[in-house]
C-alpha cells in the first residue's frame, strides 16, 4: 500500500511540473503575441484618404445605378415581409 502511494505521489509531482513548464511556454508565447502586435501597430499608421472626385462615364453610371437597383429587389422583398409581420402581430394583440 506504501509503495502505490510513492507512485501516485511521484507521478503527482512529475504532473505538476509538467504543468507549470506548460504554463511557462503559453506566457512565453502570449508574451511574443504582444509584442508582435504592439510591433504591427507601430509600423502601419493609419492613412486618411477623402474623395473629392469621381471621373464616371454615364454609362458607367448607369449601369451602376442598374445594377444597385437589382441588388436593392431582394432588400425590399425583405423589408415588405418584416413589416407585414409585425403588423400581422400588432393586429392580432389588438
Amino acid at each position: 500500500m506504501a509503495n502505490q502511494f510513492e507512485i501516485q505521489s511521484a507521478s503527482v509531482q512529475d504532473i505538476l511540473e509538467l504543468l507549470q513548464k506548460q504554463n511557462e511556454v503559453l506566457e512565453n508565447i502570449q508574451a511574443l503575441i504582444k509584442n508582435s502586435l504592439q510591433a504591427d501597430n507601430a509600423t502601419s499608421p493609419q492613412v486618411r484618404t477623402r474623395i473629392t472626385d469621381i471621373n464616371m462615364s454615364i454609362g458607367s453610371m448607369i449601369n451602376l445605378s442598374f445594377k444597385w437597383l437589382i441588388a436593392s429587389i431582394p432588400v425590399g422583398f425583405v423589408v415588405w415581409f418584416v413589416i407585414l409581420f409585425i403588423l400581422q402581430i400588432i393586429n392580432n394583440l389588438s
